[in-house]
């Protein structure tokens, strides 16, 4: 099923400015229909968690309402990261887990990502069963009175039980190592600063309170100079930096340069190869740089490319039996330890090949060669239109030949926000920038 003819889920569940496209009252549906499809039994019971963004609250309580009408029970966790949800809706044997996120996005924005009881993001037919739902003008679903209506509950052991998951992975100790830790005032401030300091690291925090009016504001693993003027300033070995929902991760070294999700891949795969512990291919997507690609085949690595988007980079691992799979972004997926994104599984990764080798990540920095890259987003109104916009269409493909065997071009849709992404690879910058700058502005001009 293609993801263009949903109505409402996007690449990354369900997205939309908090109180005005996604309402409390389509909050509220939607928490009829999942309750409904995915409970599994006469009961069932769904694990929920949020964000800290200001919108999170208000959506929660019309989630919870939704599902409690059908009969099906909830558990609230809090405020926690994304693949914390996955991992307790997984191991405590929930019937489906919601996290209410927009992740990256800019704080107007929530959304609601979907895992099944296996802790996966639901699959194409699952969320056309609760679209199919939403889209009638009646709703038909069961409405329980006394005690058929659903019981709520707080799981208060949730981040502990995260936690102890975390650090039962890498028998790992961090004593001398100094970090500076930017939680971007999101999900991974309850659970990072207490998991670092408890494997012995000098933690410096930034960012680390959750506030909702602040999350992801200049700040984070989308604002990765806050960071590299933090490690510096601290004098630190290295810098983390997570997004909202903690599920992306990027590094700073001690001598201040981004070490993004393109390094990560290139750092594990390789020394995992030398460990024996890499099974099959790297996957990653088309946004990821040449140079990643061109490090892991000089290892005798082999890399595969996916559409943008984790669930498709998930997808093609468990097709490949790959073991390790993620995005420039940050979004890596270790599927030795489990099946969500994880920026604070991911570090702990990082840090512990670190403590195997005895080099600084500093050492690491020129472990691919970085091919000039530009990307732009062009913030549109109608992003739907721009497959079917023939003059963009025409021009780019003029510009993909002018770029044929000296670079390449990935311009699309962003599934999450309304804009058009241009990602431009090549040996020249200047070329790349006409290239970018050329399809931004008719881009804008027809999509505005």
């Amino acid at each position: 099923m293609e993801i263009m003819t949903k109505k409402f889920f996007g690449t990354d569940g369900i997205r939309g400015i908090a109180n005005q496209d996604l309402t409390p009252e389509l909050v509220f549906r939607i928490g009829r229909a999942a309750g409904s499809i995915l409970r599994k039994n006469e009961t069932g019971e769904i694990l929920i968690g949020k964000d800290p963004r200001i919108s999170s609250d208000m959506l929660a309580g019309t989630l919870e309402s939704g599902i409690l009408s059908v009969g099906t029970n909830v558990s609230r966790c809090g405020i926690i990261p994304t693949p914390a949800v996955s991992f307790l809706t997984r191991n405590l044997k929930f019937k489906a887990g919601i996290m209410i996120s927009a992740s990256h996005n800019p704080l107007e924005h929530n959304g609601i990502k979907i895992f099944s009881s296996s802790g996966l993001k639901l699959s194409d037919s699952q969320e056309q069963q609760i679209e199919s739902i939403l889209k009638l003008k009646e709703d038909k679903l069961k409405r329980p009175t006394g005690a058929g209506i659903g019981k709520l509950r707080n799981l208060n052991e949730a981040k502990e039980r995260y936690l102890q998951y975390l650090k039962s992975r890498f028998n790992l100790s961090l004593k001398g190592t100094v970090l500076v830790l930017d939680c971007a005032y999101g999900s991974a401030s309850v659970t990072a600063p207490s998991l670092f300091e408890s494997l012995g690291a000098k933690v410096i925090l930034k960012c680390s309170i959750p506030d909702g009016e602040k999350i992801n504001v200049n700040c984070g693993a989308t604002s990765p100079n806050f960071l590299k003027k933090a490690v510096l300033k601290e004098k630190a070995d290295l810098g983390i930096a997570f997004d909202g929902d903690a599920d992306r991760v990027v590094f700073v070294t001690g001598k201040g340069d981004l070490f993004h999700g393109d390094h990560t891949l290139a750092l594990l795969g390789i020394h995992w190869r030398r460990k024996r512990k890499l099974k099959g291919p790297v996957i990653t997507t088309v946004m990821a740089n040449f140079g990643l690609e061109k490090a892991l085949k000089e290892k005798n690595i082999k890399l595969i490319r996916t559409q943008i988007g984790d669930r498709y980079v998930l997808e093609e691992m468990m097709r490949k039996n790959a073991n390790l799979g993620g995005e420039q972004s940050g979004h890596l997926i270790l599927l030795n330890h489990g099946v969500s994104g994880d920026g604070c599984l991911t570090a702990l990764a990082v840090l512990s090949v670190l403590r195997e080798t005895g080099k600084s990540l500093a050492d690491y920095q020129n472990i691919i060669e970085v091919f000039p890259q530009i990307l732009k987003n062009v913030p549109v109104r109608k992003k739907t239109q721009f497959h079917h916009d023939e003059e963009i269409q025409r021009v780019l493909h003029e510009q993909e030949k002018r770029l044929k065997g000296k670079g390449r071009l990935v311009v699309r849709p962003s599934g999450t926000e309304p804009l058009i992404r241009i990602m431009a690879e090549g040996l020249e910058q200047k070329e790349l920038e006409e290239v970018v700058s050329l399809l931004a502005s008719i881009i804008e001009r027809r999509l505005k």
